[in-house]
């Protein structure tokens, strides 16, 4: 009866611990899926940061052609006569204006930029988290089955 009873306190033992980690892995898996999704977002984001950082490009891009256009135009009227050199000096202006927009656009890009590479990697850090998540609760969850096997092996037979 003693050993009947040691017997089963070790199985009940064993089902405890092996409870406990089907609900660690459980959680584990949780929080894997949790950082997938977490992870997909950022792409997401990731993706619309780079359609409008290019869509940024374009139009500092367009924008000193521009300016480079409007200088061309202004040394032009300017040689002509001195009445268009108040106009000349309008459009140097104008000129000057889409080289600072174009230069500001360029400084919003390469911020843009920075905080991506910043997002992808602590996404990276998410997954590698989770993965190493995983794989302890698989370890525990095989030691436990390891442990609860040998028990049960070494386990008297029941007294009949």
């Amino acid at each position: 009866a003693e050993a009947e009873a040691t017997a089963g306190a070790t199985h009940g033992a064993s089902q405890l611990r092996s409870t406990g980690l089907a609900n660690a892995l459980e959680t584990a898996t949780r929080r894997a899926d949790d950082a997938d999704a977490a992870l997909a977002e950022v792409q997401q984001a990731r993706d619309a940061a780079v359609v409008r950082a290019d869509a940024a490009h374009d139009v500092a891009t367009s924008a000193n052609e521009r300016a480079s256009k409007l200088q061309d135009d202004l040394e032009a009227v300017a040689a002509e006569d001195d009445d268009a050199a108040a106009a000349a000096a309008a459009l140097a202006a104008v000129a000057d204006t889409a080289r600072a927009d174009a230069a500001a656009s360029r400084i919003e890009l390469e911020d843009l930029r920075d905080r991506l590479e910043g997002v992808t990697t602590e996404a990276a850090a998410a997954v590698a988290a989770r993965d190493d998540e995983r794989a302890t609760a698989d370890a525990e969850r095989n030691d436990a089955e390891n442990a609860a096997e040998t028990a049960a092996a070494s386990a008297p037979p029941p007294a009949g």
